[in-house]
């Protein structure tokens, strides 16, 4: 797939190709991630493509060694696997996507989130606060 994408074409064109789901083409792509040094210690009649995942998703080429050896000697499982690589604290950042928020915005969902029953001191009303709410909106429309 990498010729494919190096050539120009898409994830989906690719998928469209060969057809298959664009998820798959996304997944083998990323175990393109794993090390060299990692990919020596991996049997491939031993290890899933979930094990395969979780070991594309650490960032280090040592970390990603020491799990392949792990799988290849003990046949750890996919959770077990995911548990020593979170440990690690070495996992790729997932990307989130979704609306980015304007500072003003993220200091009013904060304090929304830190204390969304607190009573309003100025209107006395219970739950969360309208003047927050209200603040939100307005800076929404901006």
């Amino acid at each position: 797939f990498k010729c494919e994408m190096d050539a120009g074409m898409t994830q989906q064109e690719v998928a469209e190709r060969y057809g298959i789901e664009r998820s798959q083409v996304s997944y083998r792509l990323s175990l393109m991630k794993i090390s060299g040094r990692a990919r020596r210690f991996i049997d491939v009649t031993r290890v899933t493509p979930s094990q395969l995942e979780v070991i594309a998703k650490v960032v280090r080429s040592a970390d990603q060694e020491l799990l392949a050896k792990e799988v290849r000697d003990r046949g750890v499982s996919v959770r077990e696997l995911e548990m020593r690589a979170t440990r690690m604290h070495r996992l790729r950042p997932i990307k989130v996507r979704g609306p980015k928020l304007k500072d003003c915005e993220l200091k009013i969902l904060v304090a929304m989130m830190a204390n969304p029953y607190a009573d309003c001191k100025e209107c006395k009303s219970q739950g969360p606060c309208p003047d927050l709410i209200t603040e939100l909106k307005k800076y929404r429309k901006k």
